[in-house]
């Protein structure tokens, strides 16, 4: 999980969004309309806003079933079923989080309030099984609701967590076990907020940094 900056209300959202919820409102219905709350428009400044990574667990989702979550559930709060602030992209994993009434959202990371500093202080990684780090139980508390844990999300680390293992290395090997400063920044590109998994590997190239 990375800090996301949120780009501005879609206009098709602001528009409308009143208009879907007095509509759903009126028609009792307990749920909203995924083609609405899914509009193409939305979608794509969800993409952009997270470079096309699950909100949570940071998984590359192009190519992937992309989900619409909405943070406070529905359930929970009716109004927010076309709130912009409420609509997080998520992998089909994290959107099967638990529910309002057994882990209150309150409790855990939200990456569109908490900073980088903040989401680090309660989140690491020993290779890619993440943890809460220093015993929060915030960290604990985020890492159950939103499955962050499960052995699919550890399996898909571990995989690219091995491709930068190696590359790192070839790099020692090929400097008599020192890290150059321009294989230093190649590797900090896995760092950014961009890439997949980019917490975790900050985790691990922090450390190797240190050699």
């Amino acid at each position: 999980m990375r800090h996301i900056k949120r780009l501005p209300v879609p206009q098709i959202l602001s528009d409308r969004g009143n208009l879907w919820l007095q509509a759903m409102i009126d028609k009792n219905l307990l749920r909203p309309d995924p083609s609405k709350y899914g509009n193409p428009a939305i979608r794509r400044d969800l993409n952009s806003m997270s470079s096309t990574k699950c909100f949570y667990c940071e998984t590359n989702l192009k190519g992937l079933i992309k989900e619409i979550d909405h943070f406070i559930e529905v359930k929970v709060n009716r109004d927010l079923s076309y709130i912009w602030e409420n609509l997080y992209l998520a992998c089909t994993n994290c959107n099967d989080k638990f529910d309002e009434n057994v882990i209150s959202t309150n409790a855990c990371l939200n990456p569109c309030i908490h900073s980088d500093e903040e989401i680090q202080q309660e989140l690491t990684f020993i290779d890619e099984v993440i943890l809460p780090r220093n015993n929060s139980q915030m960290g604990r508390l985020t890492i159950t609701k939103y499955r962050l844990d499960t052995e699919s999300l550890d399996f898909l680390r571990m995989k690219q967590l091995q491709i930068v293992t190696k590359l790192v290395i070839t790099i020692l090997q090929a400097n008599s076990g020192k890290l150059p400063e321009a294989e230093r920044t190649i590797l900090r590109h896995y760092m950014q907020r961009e890439t997949q998994y980019s917490l975790m590997f900050k985790v691990y190239i922090d450390t190797l940094l240190q050699i």
